[in-house]
């Protein structure tokens, strides 16, 4: 299935499909906005965007498990050297057809979790499968819009905020993250390349660090971010 920007490779009903696609044709927009906000020349892509989403999550979860880095527990991720996404429609479970809750989704060098949070840009409808396709999207188009390069190691504070703010996913507002966990100093924070461990409740927390920490500077300081991306 296509849409203007984007193919996507799935075994979703068509009308679940067409409206995937549409809200990763609204992140398109969402992303151009936003790279003109901090003065960056985004360049659309010279091809159409590769992105997949199965229906059955253990189909997902044998392919995350073939690929390096991928942990088990992740439900979707940015593959940088094949330049896709590929997470499961929350919507089913591939062995009971349960709905299923979950929202994680990941770089594959890392991890995230999605929090709710009515800051920053999000998806729409509110889904937890809308919510980890706008995160990885980001990822998608900051690494072929010239915002990020593929041959450029970031601060994974940067890349991983980025997306998590993007999709609307940290708390923003000065209040204390949540969770049991005490939260990561900001001199240990930017220095850091993965989360600290794999426990979703401290890979949560980590990564709405990260997106708070973006959302700060891009508030405070949008030629600061500009810069770092440079």
């Amino acid at each position: 299935v296509e849409s203007r920007r984007f193919v996507l490779v799935t075994d979703l009903d068509e009308d679940i499909a067409v409206r995937r696609l549409g809200a990763l044709e609204r992140t398109y927009e969402r992303f151009f906005e936003f790279a003109d906000s901090i003065g960056q020349d985004a360049a659309p892509p010279e091809h159409k965007l590769l992105c997949g989403i199965f229906s059955d999550e253990q189909r997902y979860r044998a392919l995350a498990r073939s690929q390096g880095g991928v942990h088990g527990w992740i439900a979707g991720y940015y593959a940088a050297l094949p330049n896709r996404v590929v997470l499961y429609d929350d919507a089913f479970e591939g062995a009971t057809g349960a709905p299923n809750r979950e929202a994680e989704s990941a770089v594959v060098q890392g991890a995230r979790v999605a929090l709710a949070s009515d800051t920053a840009p999000r998806a729409e409808t509110g889904d937890a499968t809308e919510q980890k396709l706008v995160h990885e999207a980001a990822h998608l188009l900051a690494f072929n819009c010239g915002l990020q390069l593929r041959s450029r190691q970031y601060p994974f504070w940067l890349t991983e905020g980025i997306a998590t703010w993007f999709e609307g996913s940290a708390d923003c507002d000065g209040a204390p993250l949540s969770g049991a966990h005490p939260a990561v100093p900001v001199e240990q924070l930017v220095g850091m390349t993965a989360p600290i461990d794999d426990d979703p409740e401290r890979v949560a927390q980590f990564y709405a660090q990260c997106a708070e920490l973006f959302s700060r500077l891009v508030e405070e300081s949008p030629d600061g971010v500009s810069a770092l991306l440079d």
